[in-house]
């Protein structure tokens, strides 16, 4: 059996990606639109060249967790009950000429 520390000294870690230094830059450029071709001049004008391919790729990799939202399965007659407490509760129009009740104001 091999120790922690043995490992770790027969083993080095993966080369980090040269775009690591940049992640928060380019995540927030992504995410307030801007291209991929747009990254890379940036980076360019950082000093880093890089195609534009292994800028998508880093972002693919990188990109934040998106919290998934649980699908709601709804059946026919869900819906119907809907439709109908829908129709019945709020006229769809305002009516400005006619006078508003105060008591019926929440």
């Amino acid at each position: 059996m091999i120790s922690l520390e043995e490992f770790m000294a027969s083993e080095k870690p993966k080369r980090r990606s040269k775009l690591d230094p940049f992640k928060d830059d380019i995540l927030a450029l992504k995410q307030n639109g801007y291209s991929e071709r747009s990254i890379v001049k940036y980076l360019e004008l950082n000093g880093l060249i890089v195609s534009q391919r292994t800028v998508n790729q880093f972002i693919l990799n990188n990109k934040p967790e998106e919290k998934a939202t649980p699908k709601i399965k709804v059946t026919k007659n869900q819906t119907k009950e809907n439709k109908e407490s829908k129709s019945s509760s709020v006229p769809r129009s305002f009516d400005w000429q006619t006078k508003v009740d105060e008591s019926e104001l929440i």
